[in-house]
């Protein structure tokens, strides 16, 4: 189905290779100014760089795009709304890839997820939007409590690659129970509520370990350090070694504020582990209770400690867990999701023709 795909960022072999080298153009300039902000600048002004990168990209992008031929363009959020005008004036659709929840649902869950021109922004772009696809049921949902019809509206969860992220050959049985998570250290990924969870356990006097992966530099300071005398804080480890990361545990945690998804999840659970996950991840999608991993309420420390507590004294009944959490992850393959969207867009595609042949 594909035309032409313009990306920034650098792609995973296996996308390479399902892509034609013809098919494919890098925004060259895209991925170094980002890294520079994150880690150059001072993070007090990131979101009006950022903001500023983004419209840059989509109006680069938008100026390529003007001697392709296509029926719709798929845009990323926040760098379509340029893309999406261009298209409607050649009378194509605008399908947006919305990688998180409704803007009104992130602000609600942290208050200091937007910044006003972003919201700005993030409408303008939705009032241009023909079709929106989301990679969870919280996301699905977020849009339709804002107003979007359920046909506007299409969900689909995201996949893992299963040869890569895969359960260790041999179980181990080692005590204490351990945990693992992997994000940035900040409220957004709930990890205060990881910090204040790990205290209780202390003070009840517990056995476990607990191993964090995460960019420290970019990290909140404040919850590094209450988290530096409970957990190992391993800084940040490279995506192909994330695998061994996982299969030296028995139990995954991330008990975000939101996560449209978390993909971590996912990849944990292709290790074999049960997780633990707060009902704002949208990775709770794949999440069948105390058959696969556990979904408690967001920030809340208390039942992330319970949880928590009854899998350090259940270690037969964790580890038992191993195989249906890998069933589940195996169910969500790459190929799995790109069928689905596929399926998505065309059923879209079809009705906007008949809708356009018929005024």
């Amino acid at each position: 189905m594909l035309s032409h795909f313009f990306h920034g960022g650098t792609l995973p072999k296996d996308v390479l290779e399902l892509i034609p080298r013809a098919k494919r153009t890098r925004i060259n300039w895209f991925q170094p100014i980002r890294r520079l902000i994150t880690y150059g600048i001072p993070s007090a002004i990131h979101s009006r760089l950022f903001a500023a990168v983004y419209d840059l990209f989509d109006r680069d992008v938008t100026r390529r795009m003007s001697g392709q031929d296509y029926l719709a363009v798929v845009g990323y959020e926040t760098v379509a709304l340029n893309m999406f005008a261009h298209a409607h004036q050649r009378g194509a659709a605008g399908i947006l890839d919305a990688a998180s929840v409704h803007h009104s649902s992130q602000t609600r869950l942290t208050a200091s997820s937007n910044t006003p021109s972003m919201v700005r922004r993030k409408d303008a772009e939705l009032a241009q939007t023909d079709f929106i696809l989301t990679c969870s049921t919280l996301a699905r949902d977020s849009y339709r409590a804002s107003g979007f019809s359920f046909s506007k509206i299409a969900c689909a969860n995201l996949g893992v690659d299963n040869s890569a992220f895969a359960p260790s050959a041999t179980m181990h049985e080692e005590l204490p129970i351990k945990f693992c998570s992997a994000g940035n250290l900040s409220q957004l990924k709930g990890f205060d509520v990881v910090a204040t969870a790990s205290r209780v356990l202390q003070s009840m006097g517990l056995r476990y370990e607990l191993r964090i992966a995460g960019n420290l530099s970019t990290s909140d300071a404040t919850i590094a350090k209450d988290l530096s005398g409970a957990a190992i804080l391993t800084g940040r480890i490279s995506h192909s070694k994330m695998p061994d990361f996982y299969r030296t545990s028995d139990v995954f945690i991330l008990p975000s504020r939101f996560d449209s998804f978390g993909m971590v999840v996912l990849e944990a659970m292709a290790c074999g582990l049960p997780v633990i996950v707060s009902e704002n991840v949208g990775a709770k999608d794949v999440v069948t209770e105390g058959v696969n991993g556990w979904i408690i309420p967001a920030n809340d420390a208390q039942a992330l400690a319970n949880r928590m507590a009854w899998c350090i004294a259940n270690p037969q009944a964790v580890r038992s867990m191993q195989t249906a959490a890998r069933a589940a992850a195996e169910a969500r393959s790459w190929s799995a999701y790109r069928q689905e969207v596929a399926i998505a867009v065309e059923l879209f595609l079809d009705d906007w023709e008949k809708r356009k042949h018929s005024t």
